[in-house]
C-alpha cells in the first residue's frame, strides 16, 4: 500500500486489509486479540479499517520492529592514503 493510499479517506474490509499486508484473516484476528492490530470500526455488521488507522498501524509496527533489532556498532570506513 502506498503512502498516498494510506492518507486517502476511506476504509477497507478485514479481508482486503489482510490481503494488502500479506496476512490471513485469522492472523488479523490473532493480532487484534493480542492488542497488536489496527484500530477498527463497525459500519452495520461490517468491520472496517480506515486508511488512516492502517497507516498508523504500519508506523507502530515499524517502530516496534526497529526497537527490537539489536544495534550494531558502526566502525569507521578506512580511507586510503594518497
Amino acid at each position: 500500500m502506498s503512502d498516498e493510499e494510506h492518507t486517502k479517506p476511506g476504509a477497507c474490509s478485514v479481508a482486503e486489509f489482510a490481503r494488502r499486508f500479506g496476512i490471513s484473516r485469522s492472523q488479523f484476528y490473532v493480532l487484534q486479540k493480542q492488542g497488536r492490530g489496527p484500530r477498527t470500526m463497525k459500519i452495520g455488521a461490517r468491520t472496517l479499517i480506515s486508511n488512516a488507522a492502517g497507516a498508523d498501524w504500519v508506523r507502530e509496527m515499524e517502530a516496534k520492529t526497529a526497537e527490537a533489532l539489536p544495534t550494531i556498532p558502526r566502525r569507521p570506513i578506512p580511507v586510503a592514503d594518497k
